[in-house]
């Protein structure tokens, strides 16, 4: 079996909680923070990406770097959308977890050799 961080959100989904993790439709605080205050467990980023739902289109690590800093100061658990086509570098990969970036998704079809893979 794969050994995991002990972060809160891998102790609350281990220990039978069900967190409800708040994929933000836009990069903005006030939603972060109107999630966080509703009870949200977890917030969902995006990167380098277009949000279908929302119309959003989201931008490379670099571009929404102070919007992620500012995140991390909230100090909640946080996940990444990766990317669809560009998935951040190895090194933003690091800086993210640096950042408190508990995980990650991205779409089998753009998943790249410098990503972590969880499935055995």
């Amino acid at each position: 079996m794969p050994n995991y961080a002990d972060t809160p959100l891998y102790r609350a989904i281990s220990g039978g909680d069900f967190p409800v993790i708040v994929s933000l439709a836009r990069h903005d605080l006030d939603l972060a923070r109107a999630a966080l205050d509703a009870g949200a467990g977890a917030i969902k980023v995006h990167l380098n990406a277009f949000h279908r739902a929302s119309g959003t289109t989201f931008g490379s690590f670099t571009e929404e770097r102070p919007f992620l800093e500012a995140l991390a100061k909230l100090g909640a658990p946080m996940l990444v959308m990766a990317g669809q086509e560009t998935v951040p570098s190895a090194e933003e990969m690091d800086a993210l977890a640096e950042l408190g970036f508990e995980g990650f998704n991205v779409y089998l079809d753009h998943l790249q050799p410098h990503l972590p893979c969880l499935a055995r």
